[in-house]
């Protein structure tokens, strides 16, 4: 599988990824992670100039062929904790953080390549053609965004054409096997989530043999004062 960083990310960044309970259990069970394909996401702007008219000599022509047709995707995001993901990710309260380092996606199979890169954020249709052509590389239109998603400082994990005999275009999503023990470096669950449903997904975890314990976000902390052992004197002062 060809493997490739851009920007500035390396080996060792860490990213995150904000999910419900049930991807999660169905990330553990299969051993597997899913990967969409870019024009499936809700979002119409997504690989914007790849859908832009095409004209040849001033004529319009039929486009027949993007790369973003065979490209899957996947959101990360390097913000180790966001109100905002949580919301979003974890509507029922009981949402799952896991986290991990960019050189555990060589562990993916069946994946002729996978390119990973932080998203560029632009304001305006003329903006984000112009960043995407100062990426220079041929997914470039899907690695920008609106402004809109600014918050979620996404890092976009891309694989192209999965490397199984029996691949169909018309597939939406894939799934791909992975070491999923050994993927996974941390585990957070919801800061509001309740303490039985804590120790129940640190239970299960330990059951399918993951190698890190899982953690409540502290987020919410409610004695956040106690825990910083800061405090304040008083302080008389003389008029």
């Amino acid at each position: 599988m060809h493997f490739r960083l851009v920007s500035d990310l390396a080996d060792d960044t860490k990213i995150y990824r904000y999910m419900s309970l049930e991807s999660f259990i169905s990330m553990m069970e299969s051993e597997k992670i899913l990967f969409t394909k870019i024009s499936e996401w809700d979002d119409p702007w997504e690989a914007f100039g790849s859908k832009l008219p095409l004209f040849n000599e001033g004529k319009p022509v039929e486009r027949l062929y993007s790369a973003c047709e065979e490209l899957f995707c996947q959101c990360w995001t390097l913000l180790a904790e966001s109100d905002a993901m949580w919301r979003i990710y974890s509507t029922q309260k009981t949402g799952i953080q896991i986290s991990t380092s960019l050189r555990k996606f060589r562990l993916l199979k069946n994946a002729k390549a996978c390119v990973i890169s932080k998203i560029v954020y632009g304001s305006s249709e003329y903006d984000l053609l112009i960043k995407s052509e100062a990426i220079k590389m041929p997914f470039a239109d899907a690695l920008v965004k609106r402004d809109a998603f600014a918050h979620e400082q996404e890092v976009r994990v891309m694989v192209y054409g999965p490397d199984v005999t029996d691949y169909n275009h018309e597939w939406s999503h894939i799934q791909l096997p992975l070491d999923i023990a050994n993927f996974i470096e941390g585990i957070k669950i919801d800061p509001r989530a309740e303490e039985w449903y804590v120790n129940t997904i640190r239970e299960y975890c330990v059951r399918r043999g993951l190698n890190t314990e899982p953690s409540k976000s502290t987020l919410y902390d409610p004695n956040p004062h106690k825990r910083s052992k800061f405090a304040r004197n008083i302080v008389a002062v003389n008029e």
